[in-house]
């Protein structure tokens, strides 16, 4: 678990000093300004115990703030095609995005992103990990008691190959697994820019191929998943076991994937939201735009052939969210080699949202899709 003291909270830049005539506001215009503040006090009391509360009680006060805070959605009588759980979630987080600045230093946003990953994990997780080095790379979880019979969920957790852990995302990871009724291998790839992308391609590879061997699996009997970069790191594991003429796994599921990735593209022409902001579009502008092979960035371009051979494949994207296209242009490929696919593209989610399943309504119907999905492919064979 991580502890307050791995919460980075840089000093925000000094105000400057407003002139006589801004300043000189109406009492009424201030009145307005106070009255409509008064819904975020308890939001700005929870974001200042983020820097001194353990990742576990900062999860439970946030559960907390967005119960209240969804009671005032249902109460409203505005209509909106999102439900109340999921307005108030996203009201939260960006108030938390616009009131708490991004560090500078990479180390630093990595160690914000592990403590926020895991303070949004979802409840009940309990589970002793096993660490793996040799061989594979990450975390092995035993979620059904020993049970030699029940299948795998490998997972591979997204941030743009250069943020991120297992640790960081193994409490989603095993969340999923969970509903699934298997055993979980999340991957604890090696990060950009210290190590290539080969490498973290090379630590999916071997990670595959340790729950093989170590835990005795079938490929029939393992379903690889992967949210953001770490659903396109998922789909070179299965470009490389096609070129090296390896049985595929029992299914392949991709997140929001980050399989046409235009990192060089200006902000305004970015697709933004609670998860994929403007300050992380400039964080990967700045560290992959230019040092990471576009073909990486955009394997979905890939000719449609490189994808004959894939196995049954469920995508989840938003349907406006910044990674769509590449989402749409796999599954079109996959359809054109007669691949067994679904696409969920549910309307006005953010990038990742499958991982919230907990929080809100739609993730929690996404991942109950997966759950079928899952179970369907790992016991029909």
């Amino acid at each position: 678990e991580i502890h307050r003291d791995t919460f980075v909270m840089p000093a925000k830049k000094q105000a400057t000093t407003k002139t006589k005539s801004q300043s000189s506001k109406s009492s009424k215009s201030q009145t307005a300004k106070k009255r409509s503040m008064k819904p975020y006090l308890a939001l700005a009391a929870l974001i200042a115990a983020f820097v001194f509360v353990p990742t576990h009680a900062a999860n439970l006060m946030l559960r907390g703030i967005i119960k209240c805070n969804t009671l005032r959605y249902h109460l409203s009588a505005t209509t909106k095609s999102t439900s109340p759980q999921y307005q108030s979630w996203s009201q939260v987080i960006n108030f938390a995005g616009d009131n708490i600045p991004q560090p500078k230093e990479l180390s630093e946003v990595r160690k914000n992103v592990e403590f926020l990953m895991q303070m949004l994990a979802p409840q009940d997780i309990n589970s002793s990990p096993q660490v793996i080095s040799e061989g594979g790379r990450g975390l092995w979880v035993d979620l059904t008691k020993g049970n030699a019979s029940a299948p795998v969920v490998i997972y591979v957790h997204g941030g743009g190959y250069m943020i991120g852990s297992a640790r960081g995302w193994a409490g989603a990871a095993e969340g999923i697994a969970r509903k699934c009724k298997a055993n979980l291998f999340v991957v604890d790839y090696r990060l950009f820019p210290e190590n290539s992308i080969d490498d973290a391609i090379a630590d999916v590879v071997g990670s595959y191929n340790w729950v093989l061997t170590q835990q005795n699996k079938q490929p029939s009997e393992v379903v690889v998943m992967g949210d953001s970069a770490g659903a396109a790191l998922a789909t070179q594991l299965m470009l490389s076991l096609n070129k090296d003429k390896k049985q595929v796994p029992a299914g392949l599921v991709l997140l929001s994937p980050a399989t046409k990735w235009a990192v060089e593209a200006p902000i305004e022409d970015v697709a933004t939201d609670e998860i994929y902001t403007k300050d992380t579009h400039a964080l990967f502008q700045n560290h992959v735009a230019g040092k990471v092979d576009k073909s990486i960035l955009r394997v979905a371009e890939r000719p449609a052939a490189d994808f004959a051979g894939f196995p049954p494949t469920y995508i989840a994207t938003g349907a406006t969210e910044n990674f769509v296209a590449g989402a749409l242009e796999m599954n079109e490929k996959l359809l054109k080699n007669n691949i067994n696919t679904t696409l969920e593209s549910t309307d006005s989610m953010p990038h990742d949202y499958t991982l919230f399943f907990d929080w809100f309504p739609e993730a929690e119907k996404s991942v109950a899709a997966i759950s079928k999905f899952f179970q369907y492919h790992t016991t029909k064979n």
